[in-house]
Order: C-alpha cells, then structure tokens, then sequence
C-alpha cells in the first residue's frame, strides 16, 4: 500500500505535469471483494424489484423465499466475476453453459409458469381495453406456483446478466432503467400500480447508479493480481484521476438515493393512486395502446403489412395491411367543375366474388354493360384524370360516366378525358320506367346470383352480428328498405366500432370479416365496406365492394387550383355551389378509399358511405417486445411434468414442495445433446459472422485509406498490428510502449527468426521506426 506522503507526492505530479511518471499499482486486499459486493447488492434490488413488483402488480402466484434466494445468489455470483481476470473469463463461460443446458432440460416448466404469466396479464389487459378476445398461451404444468417461479428464476439470471453489464461493467444509470423498468411499465401503462417498495427499490437503484457514474468512483474493469490505485479518467481534452474505489463515496451515495427515492416515492404515490378516469391521458399513451391491442391479439406478426398498398387498398386484397401510413404525395390530378355538395367517388376496382382474402373482379361483360347505359339527369360534366402515382391497371372514372366518352392523351394513356352525367339533387333520380339493363339475363342473374353470394362459413357470424342491429319496420318502397337496412348498420359500426388507421393485420387462416365482426372491432374503410356489403348480401339486398379515390369539397376548397379553361365547355346543367369554375385538385393517397355499391331497382348500383369517422388523429406507434416466445421451441423435456408440481389444496390453492424445486437441479444428460449441438452451431456460425464482418469493415477501410491518401491512418495500422503482434509472440510486455519499445522488441524477434528458420530477414529497423515516429508525431 501507499503511504499518506506517497499518495500526496503522487497527486501533486498529477497536479503540477498531468502526467503518469512510472507504473504505480496498488495491492487491495479486501476493498475489490467489498466493491463487488455493493454492485451485487444493487443487481438483486434491481431484479427482485422489478420482477416480483410485475408479478405482483398482477396478483400471480410464486413463491417469494425461492426467488429471494435464486435472484440474491445469482447477483452475488455475477458481481463477484469482476474479482480478476481468471474468475471473470472462467465463472462467466460456467454461468453461460449452466444456464443454457437446465434452460433446455427444463423449459417446460419454465416455459409454462410464463405462459401462465402472459395469460394473467392479457386478461388483465383485455378488462382494461375491453377487448372481446385475446391470444392465450397453452400451460402444460397445471401448478403456476411452481411454474411461475421457475420462469422467474431463468428470467431473474437472464436480468441479473444483463444489469451486472450495465452497474458493474459500466455503471450506467440509463442502461439500468432501460433493462428493469419496462418490467413495472407493463402494470403502470393499465393503471395496475405495483407495492411501493418496488417503486421505493427500483428508484434507489437508480439514484444510487447515477451518483456513483457521475462520482467516477465505480470502475470495475477486470485486471489481474495487481491493479491500478488511480485511474485516468478522459473528460473532454484534459485528463483527470480517480481512485478506482472511495468507500466514503459509495456509502454517501447509498445515503442520499434513500433519502431521494422516499421523497419520490411519496411525489409519485398521488398521482400513481387517481382513478382510472381521472388519470391525464398523454400521446405517448394514446399512440402505444392501439399497437398493445394489435399485440395482444394477433401478436407481433399483426405489426407488419403483407403487400403494398395504396391507402391501405391493393386490389381488393384484404388482411395483409397492419397500418396505413401515407405518403401524401399526389396520385391523380383530376381537373373538373364541381356541381354540387357530394364526394366525388372516382371508381377503378370493383370486387363481387368475396373469399377469406380478398375481392375479385366482375366480368368484363357485365362492365361493358354497365357502361354503355345512359343516365337521365339531364346534366352533363367533362373531366380530366391524369394519373401521377395511382395503379396504372384502372381507369379511375366517376358515376354515371360513358366508357365510350373516354378519350386518352394522344402522348400518353396516363391521361384521359371522360363524359359523365352527375346527379346535382335528389330530384334528379326520378323513377325509371324500364331498366333495361335489367332486361339482360345475364346481368339480372349476375346482380341476384353473384350480388349476393356469402360464404357458408361466414353465415353464423353475419347473423348474430345482425341480430344485434335493429329491423328496418313499416318500409312498403323496396329501394327506401336497403338504404335504411346500409344505414342501420351504419348507425351499429359507429356505437360499437371505431376507425383506425393502425388496425393490425389479419391473423393467417382467420376470415377477414368474420375477425374483424368478432374480435378486432376496428379498421379503416376496407373493413368497414366489407362487412357492410356481407351484412347487406345476408339480408337478401344486392351489394358489391368498390376501391379508388373520393374527393369531398372539402379538399376542392383547401388544395384546388383555378383553371383558365372556359366553364360551359366543361359543365352544362344545375349548379348547386357557389364554384362555377373549373378546378384542378390534386388528389394524394390519403385519399384512396374503399365504399359500397347497393342495387336500386331502377337505378342501377348507386355509391354508399360505409366507413364510419374517425374522431381521434392517428400516428403510428411503438412495438412491444414478444416475450411470450422467450422459451419456446428450444426442445424437448427430460423429465415428467404432468405430474409435477400438480398438488391441489381443497380450497382450490396449490402447494410448491421444497424438494420438488430441487428436482431442478438433478442433472439429466437425456436428450440435452441435440440441443447442445444446435447451440454450439449457433455460437459458430455467430462467431465466424463477426470476423468475417471484422474483416471485410478493415478491408473497405484501409481501401479508403488509401484512395485519400491517408498516410497516417495506413502507418498507425501497421503500427498496431506490428505491436499486438509482438505481445501475442511475448517479445514485448509492457502496457503502453514507446516506439523506442517496440523497435528493442522487434529486433529481438527478428534476431530469434533468423536463428529459428536459418534465413536472414534483412530489414533496416532504424530507417523504419524513424518513419513511424515522424509519422505519429508530426
């Protein structure tokens, strides 16, 4: 040990040069194991807070002794690693193979007790959010106590690894939050607050980590027998010097963190104890609880769109759209003269056959037919599309247009004009006497067959989902009874359904509609124009999906551009607005869109509003992490868990036997082999991934090098390489050697070459070295 007057001639060097003059070392007996014990205690208060304050929060059953005892022993064990060198490598590589073989002897158990525990805290969540049903995990050992308990030991030892990384490796107080307090989120994101000492734990751990990293009194690298009294410590251009370990720091520290964390406790205990509802609502909150809801039930695979698509449309495609999230860039530019109030719907899909993935197609003969029909509205409008980014498959033309009036840009078929005949009030759909269309067989069994076929399968769902929406009563016209009918169920989708632009996706081998009428009870437009055209097909009214573009008036207002093209060329008839211009409105695809079609008998299929509004702004959101599969399907069990742990008390509680626990660690070598081997494989192929990335990263950069010209960075990489080179081959032992060093070192293996091989390696050292040091010292 130093003396005081040693210790004091030492910081004044410090002090008067800033310089380190020798190589000073200080035997520590007793303080390194005093050290690695405090940073032990501070691991298991961080995972005994934060697992048992999750498991508690939601009332699951485990037993509190053993996990005390698991998590206590498991954060002394990986605390102490840091005592030197060789415990370090040795107990860590121990640690990692003991955790990896009972891990894949006993994931059963393990696997099951955090089933159990997905299950309890998805019903507790389903309650919160009022969802009519979630995914839920098979448990395969009946006792939760046992099963429980034995996850949350594998999972204590899994935290314990990772926070003895970031309080005894780095000390690091974010880090260390951001491995324990998502734990104590899961409860607090639902209002479900855990016992104050967790929170009073957890919050001393913080203080206590964040003192100690600021105090630069806490580092634990792993040295050998003899260790550094000071450390140097970088700070900006100038460096400074610590002790590595100052007691009288640490207990301050452990101090002032009790005092701070009770006084958080306290501040936090208001607003941790409001009601439900008067909890303040933030965005955060708002923006995660739409993606918790799509995890819970379809899981982390519901996060991610399965096409592309346009506004969340693709072609009538249906399911593979998680979130829509547009770009607002243009898609058409659609130039016209407004007439009246109403969106204009611009149609350029039309899907009749449903599956359980999708809408497909009319024919193309019953589409020629629909668009050779004449309209008598006694109006008549041009327009012009020019399609930017929209599907170039269709034509995106409006209602009640002629196909024979579409005239193509003579450049470009990406530009079109179209006549069409647009409705300006209800006066203008006056009774037709004949549909003649009607007249032809074909269509009057496309619009009676194909209109209204439903899958057999989806029958049940569509009749208890219209059992819940009242009857349309005392309706003799029959075209005033199917808009009634569309509009009741209309009036049900916005009671017990809401819109969102981040609905989730469809769950494999589940029907579109049938999950979004049961389960998911959200979505945007394509949703809704589905299960409205199913509801309307099962009660006999003919109905049919649509996809394209609407433009409300709305948009014509904010983002239309006045044309100098002459009025009366483009429009002749009643104009009910105050626009009596021609207007160019950019369309982008925030704006594509999905309605319903409903036969009038006499009209024809007219456009009908399916989607309800949405009254919340949506953002995308964050993603939860699937913890639910951290122990599955890594193999086989050795042991009989069917009837393990599976005592029953006759209140209905359960009994965790001691020696049942003990059980676990009974080595079985039974089918551990297989897994072995794929864990081994892993680990290589890991490893030789790392150093063929470590190789190709140097090659590009001393590529770089080069072509820059680099002289510097080239020479110090040869430098470096030159020196490890000459420590692996033990010719040079010192810590930070100077180039003088080096040069001693490598005449030394050049002298012991030549005697070994008999060959002469002529090589001036001194010219070389003189280049190295102009090199890093110029």
């Amino acid at each position: 040990m130093f003396s005081r007057i040693e210790k004091l001639i030492y910081k004044k060097e410090l002090t008067q040069n800033k310089l380190l003059v020798g190589e000073i070392n200080a035997e520590k007996k007793s303080s390194r194991f005093l050290l690695c014990l405090y940073k032990g205690i501070l691991i298991f208060l961080a995972t005994y807070c934060s697992i048992c304050g999750l498991l508690d929060a939601f009332n699951i059953p485990y037993s509190r002794p053993v996990l005390i005892f698991a998590f206590a022993f498991i954060s002394l064990y990986v605390s102490m690693l840091y005592m030197n060198k060789v415990v370090f490598y040795v107990f860590y590589i121990v640690l990692f193979l003991f955790f990896t073989i009972e891990l894949a002897r006993y994931y059963i158990p393990a696997n099951s007790g955090f089933q159990a525990a997905i299950n309890m805290i998805f019903e507790e969540y389903s309650d919160y959010f009022a969802l009519a049903s979630i995914r839920e995990g098979q448990e395969l050992v009946a006792n939760r106590v046992f099963s429980v308990t034995c996850a949350g030991i594998f999972l204590g030892t899994f935290t314990a690894i990772l926070l003895n990384v970031t309080i005894s490796g780095y000390m690091n107080a974010f880090e260390t939050a951001l491995v324990t307090f998502p734990y104590i989120e899961i409860a607090l994101f639902i209002h479900k607050v855990p016992n104050p000492l967790y929170i009073f734990g957890l919050m001393f751990v913080y203080c206590c980590v964040l003192f100690l990293q600021l105090s630069k009194h806490s580092r634990m690298q792993v040295k050998g027998k003899r260790t550094h009294e000071f450390l140097r410590i970088k700070s900006k251009k100038q460096n400074t010097y610590a002790y590595q370990a100052d007691y009288p720091v640490m207990n301050s520290a452990a101090f002032i963190s009790v005092v701070i964390a009770g006084i958080l406790v306290v501040i936090l205990s208001g607003p941790l104890n409001l009601p439900i509802s008067k909890v303040p609502k933030n965005a955060i909150h708002k923006q995660t609880q739409e993606m918790v809801k799509i995890y819970l039930q379809t899981g982390y695979t519901g996060f991610f769109n399965g096409y592309d698509a346009t506004g969340g449309l693709s072609s009538g495609r249906l399911g593979g759209v998680s979130s829509i999230r547009p770009d607002f860039e243009t898609d058409l530019n659609v130039t016209y003269a407004p007439a009246n109030y109403d969106t204009v719907y611009l149609k350029g899909f039309t899907g009749t056959n449903y599956l359980q993935s999708g809408w497909y197609a009319d024919s193309t003969y019953v589409t020629d037919l629909e668009k050779t029909r004449e309209y008598p509205f006694g109006n008549q409008g041009k327009m012009n599309v020019e399609n930017i980014d929209a599907d170039a498959r269709y034509d995106y033309l409006p209602y009640f247009s002629y196909s024979d009036d579409v005239t193509y840009s003579a450049q470009t078929k990406n530009n079109y004009d179209v006549i069409y005949v647009p409705n300006v009030t209800v006066n203008d759909y006056k009774p037709v006497i004949e549909d003649k269309l009607l007249e032809d067989e074909e269509y009057y069994k496309y619009v009676y067959e194909s209109c209204l076929q439903v899958p057999d399968d989806l029958k049940e769902t569509l009749d208890n989902t219209l059992a819940e929406i009242p009857d349309v009563e005392n309706v003799d016209d029959i075209n005033t009874y199917r808009l009634k009918s569309a509009r009741q169920i209309y009036a049900y989708f916005e009671n017990n359904f809401y819109y969102t632009m981040s609905p989730g996706s469809t769950p494999n081998r589940r029907d579109y509609v049938e999950y979004f009428l049961n389960t998911q009870k959200r979505g945007f437009c394509a949703h809704f124009a589905t299960a409205t055209v199913m509801l309307l097909r099962e009660e006999g009214i003919p109905a049919r999906y649509c996809e394209g573009y609407c433009i409300p008036l709305s948009l014509v207002y904010e983002s239309g551009v006045l044309t100098e093209n002459d009025y009366d060329e483009w429009y002749q008839g009643e104009n009910i607005t105050d626009l009596n211009s021609v207007i160019m409105v950019p369309v982008n695809d925030s704006y594509a869109h999905a309605w319903i079609e409903i036969y009038m008998e006499g009209y024809g299929f007219v456009p009908f509003e399916a989607t309800i509004p949405s009254f919340e702004e949506e953002e995308t959101g964050f993603n939860f992490f699937n913890f639910g599969s951290l122990f599955s399907n890594l193999t086989s069990n050795t042991l009989d868990f069917e009837n393990l742990g599976n005592n029953t008390d006759t209140d209905g509680g359960t009994n965790l036997n001691a020696t049942q626990f003990l059980e676990l660690f009974n080595f079985n070598t039974e089918s551990v082999t297989a897994v072995m081997v794929r864990i081994i494989s892993v680990i290589l192929l890991i490893t030789a991934l790392f150093f063929i990335v470590r190789f190709v990263t140097i090659r590009i950069r001393l590529a770089i090098y080069k072509k820059n010209n680099d002289e510097y960075h080239l020479v110090m990489y040869e430098y470096n390489k030159l020196v490890a080179k000459l420590k692996r081959k033990k010719f040079l032992t010192k810590k930070n050697p100077l180039p003088i060093d080096v040069k001693k070192a490598y005449d030394l293996y050049i002298a012991y070459y030549n005697n070994t091989h008999k060959k002469q390696k002529d090589i001036d050292t001194d010219k070389l070295f003189e280049y190295y040091e102009r090199i890093m010292y110029s």
